[in-house]
């Protein structure tokens, strides 16, 4: 029995081990692909192998219905293309779509951020943080119980007057004197 539960773990182990070097030959040929002079989409390796790194690997860390896709230069570059693609995108699929930055190896979310859709880095360092404030306005009440003046407080000098007299007696606590 021991000796079935040992070949059992040894199959599994070189299972993991099959499995992961596939996974890195499919990310060598998708970076071949992706970065190929004649038809590649990225004219360096770099991107193309953080997209395929992210095919492969990174993407089954997220839900897969959340995922969008994978941004292009134009998107991630120029302001006003990620403006409009993360305004049509959130109206088209809401908040929550993520999308892949293969240039910057981030994974960003669209996101509502003082009324207007942005894409943001999702769960990283570098969050767009929502710095607004809300304007609270003092309501008087309509109970006239409320809007008396406070009654003067003659209990306070009293005990102070009291605590004085001991620190005079007894001396300060806590100091040994």
């Amino acid at each position: 029995m021991e000796r079935l539960q040992a070949q059992i773990q040894a199959d599994k182990d070189l299972y993991e081990l099959e499995k992961g070097e596939n996974i890195n030959a499919l990310i060598q040929a998708d970076t071949a692909a992706l970065s190929d002079i004649d038809g590649g989409t990225y004219d360096t390796v770099l991107p193309a192998k953080n997209h395929a790194t992210w095919k492969h690997k990174k993407s089954l860390e997220y839900d897969q219905s959340k995922i969008g896709g994978v941004l292009t230069k134009k998107q991630v570059t120029d302001a006003k293309t990620q403006a409009k693609f993360a305004k049509n995108q959130g109206k088209k699929n809401g908040v929550g779509k993520i999308y892949y930055d293969p240039f910057s190896d981030q994974v960003l979310e669209i996101a509502v951020v003082e009324g207007d859709y942005v894409l943001r880095p999702v769960g990283g360092g570098e969050e767009v943080v929502d710095t607004t404030t809300a304007v609270v306005e003092d309501k008087v009440s309509k109970n006239p119980s409320y809007n008396r003046p406070a009654k003067p407080d003659v209990i306070s000098p009293y005990i102070k007057g009291f605590s004085d007299s001991i620190t005079e007696e007894e001396g300060e606590f806590g100091t040994g004197s």
